[in-house]
């Protein structure tokens, strides 16, 4: 997208918050934005939910499904001054956790992860770059798609031959979180597993 083709979706929506998160592949064939950095950064899962805990957010990540509307990865969102404030108590909060060495999970916040095969950065950068998933989950607020998944994903050919499962995969998880009726996860983890045979992350 275009800086304009942002400002022009941000200047017509009434949202509190609009996800602009770009990886279509990466919302669908997971099941929350956590375990989606687990597959990358493993430990990640782990090390967040002691830190949440502390926190006292009571959400259990291996539990957790997110469509579209609640996951949001690497701060692609733009959100109201009313989200912010919500974002910064608690990212203030973490931030004393992360500096304090006497904690017990100060260690595991600042230790290295592999990012992109030769970079390394602190496991907290990759928790904090999905706290505003954990924000839409704790106050129940879904966020708008402000990218049209379909028109971008021309960008990346090999995506784009998905794009139909992606969708019916996020589907699932939607009509799950609507109705609770396990069967939509057994269908999602059924339509994921044979998916992942072809399409490598």
């Amino acid at each position: 997208m275009s800086g304009k083709d942002v400002v022009d979706v941000i200047s017509n929506s009434s949202s509190d918050i609009i996800s602009f998160s770009s990886r279509f592949s990466r919302i669908a064939l997971f099941q929350n934005s956590f375990l989606q950095g687990e597959f990358y950064h493993p430990g990640l899962v782990t090390l967040a939910q002691k830190l949440f805990s502390k926190l006292k957010i009571f959400i259990e990540l291996n539990q957790l499904y997110q469509d579209k509307s609640r996951i949001i990865y690497s701060n692609f969102f733009v959100a109201k001054y009313s989200f912010w404030k919500l974002y910064f108590e608690i990212s203030e909060r973490i931030y004393q956790i992360a500096d304090d060495k006497n904690s017990e999970i100060y260690n595991q916040l600042n230790s290295y992860t592999i990012h992109r095969i030769k970079d390394v950065y602190q496991f907290k950068v990759f928790i904090m770059e999905r706290l505003v998933s954990i924000i839409l989950e704790k106050y129940s607020i879904d966020a708008s798609i402000g990218l049209d998944f379909n028109k971008y994903l021309s960008n990346n050919p090999y995506e784009k031959v998905f794009f139909n499962i992606f969708q019916e995969l996020d589907n699932l998880k939607s009509k799950f979180l609507k109705t609770k009726k396990i069967e939509f996860i057994n269908l999602y983890k059924n339509l994921r597993e044979e998916t992942l045979k072809s399409f490598k992350l």
